[in-house]
């Protein structure tokens, strides 16, 4: 699906959070090596998703013609089963990837800077081994 609108990217975003916040969360309940890790994670994730859902609703009026091109989602999915470091560094670089890709696209300024402080968030988290 091409996100198109500035309401779809941010829909979007929304939902890889919560995706991304459920993984984590799912996986830090079964005691492995990166528990804390994924539960402080999983928090983080779920901090960005009400941010983002409280920029959409601030600037719902700038939004509603906002067009956008060059985004598509299925260049951003994470198709994860396990909770290996592998998988969850693949997850991070996505979620990095996508917000980097998505923040020069939005004019919506408040929103822009949302997107690139997500992006370096998810970049600047230590790669597990």
């Amino acid at each position: 699906m091409s996100l198109t609108q500035f309401g779809s990217v941010i829909s979007y975003a929304i939902k890889l959070e919560t995706r991304i916040a459920e993984f984590y969360g799912q996986h830090s309940k079964d005691g492995g090596i990166h528990s804390e890790e994924l539960n402080r994670r999983a928090q983080a994730c779920l901090i960005r998703k009400r941010k983002l859902e409280q920029s959409r609703r601030l600037n719902v009026t700038e939004i509603i013609l906002e067009s956008i091109e060059g985004l598509n989602e299925t260049d951003y999915q994470l198709g994860w089963t396990t909770a290996t470091s592998e998988a969850i560094n693949f997850i991070e670089e996505t979620a990095s990837r996508f917000y980097g890709d998505a923040a020069p696209k939005i004019n919506v300024l408040e929103s822009h800077r949302i997107f690139e402080r997500f992006r370096k968030e998810h970049s600047s988290l230590t790669s597990l081994v």
